[in-house]
């Protein structure tokens, strides 16, 4: 999940934590990002992502980098607005939801 795929508007990217550079990036390695919603609060958006290579010598996927990028939606004067106001109406409900609650998923389900 993307946050351009949450919300219609802006999102500007306010931090980067967590930021674990596991294995290291060959020549040939071929990359998948996967997404994990880790938590929605009032106007910001926290990401897990999860950096993946399949290794072309191996053809074994593993992976290389994960963090947490915390995204905050703005207007367009650049203001903190609600992410409520600006999700998507097709969202999953459980999406939906973990908005109104100000809720986490289990930090760093796999998929």
């Amino acid at each position: 999940m993307t946050v351009e795929g949450l919300v219609i508007g802006q999102a500007a990217t306010v931090f980067v934590t967590d930021l674990h550079f596991k294995e290291p990036v060959k020549n040939g390695d071929i990359f998948t990002i996967y997404t994990t919603i880790d938590s929605i609060g009032r106007t910001s958006i926290r990401i897990h992502v999860d950096f993946n290579v399949r290794r072309r010598e191996t053809n074994c996927e593993c992976s290389v980098v994960d963090a947490i990028f915390t995204f905050v939606t703005v207007d367009e004067a650049h203001n903190k607005i609600a992410v409520l106001d600006v999700l998507r109406h097709d969202v999953e409900e459980d999406i939906r939801e973990m908005a109104r609650l100000g809720a986490s998923t289990p930090r760093y389900a796999k998929k």
